[in-house]
């Protein structure tokens, strides 16, 4: 009886082992399968897609990613003036304070705009309000023309983008506040917010 016993212990440990096992597999084959789906949605006639942290869409066969979707950003208010004089432009000059405490959200943003804008012929040239020492020029408002406008991004107490004269400011409340301005301004820029 005791070697009964013994054979239904060792049974019970393989099956218990083979479900441990099942188990495993099943779930790294389900987290392999679920990192190749994605989440697909559409606002105003575009399709995006979510890959990775970003929302991707097409855009005259080029592929844009932003951020945020455009329902998370379309209450950041913006003239369509503004949008008409970065559209309209060459060249687009954005600047900074060096030594904003934003400064990691406002590069950022200075960044992607760049690489983005340079998808439709937009030039972007980067500086800063003041000499520094990365060798950066030195871009103001008082720079802005009606064919260069200048994007002022600064640190204050409420998020939005404002114009005065030529000068565009983008103005935010904090560093993830910088990036979902930049998408709302592409959004704006590629007519997916009107």
């Amino acid at each position: 009886m005791r070697r009964h016993d013994e054979k239904r212990e060792k049974r019970k440990r393989l099956f218990m082992s083979l479900f441990i096992v099942a188990i495993m597999v099943f779930s790294v084959a389900g987290y392999m399968i679920g990192r190749g789906s994605s989440e697909s949605t559409e606002y105003n006639g575009f399709k995006f897609t979510r890959k990775n942290n970003y929302w991707v869409t097409d855009i005259n066969d080029i592929e844009i990613s932003f951020d945020y979707f455009p329902t998370e950003v379309e209450n950041i208010n913006i003239s369509s003036r503004i949008i008409d004089r970065i559209k309209n432009s060459r060249e687009v000059d954005i600047t900074s304070d060096f030594n904003n405490s934003f400064k990691e959200g406002i590069s950022l943003a200075h960044l992607k705009l760049s690489m983005i804008l340079s998808n439709i012929n937009i030039y972007v040239r980067k500086g800063f309000t003041a000499n520094n020492t990365y060798d950066m020029p030195v871009i103001t408002c008082e720079d802005a023309t009606d064919f260069i406008p200048v994007i002022l991004f600064e640190k204050y107490n409420k998020t939005g983008v404002y114009e005065d004269g030529n000068c565009i400011i983008v103005r935010a409340k904090s560093e993830i506040d910088f990036i979902a301005v930049k998408d709302r301004i592409l959004y704006s820029v590629f007519g997916i917010i009107e």
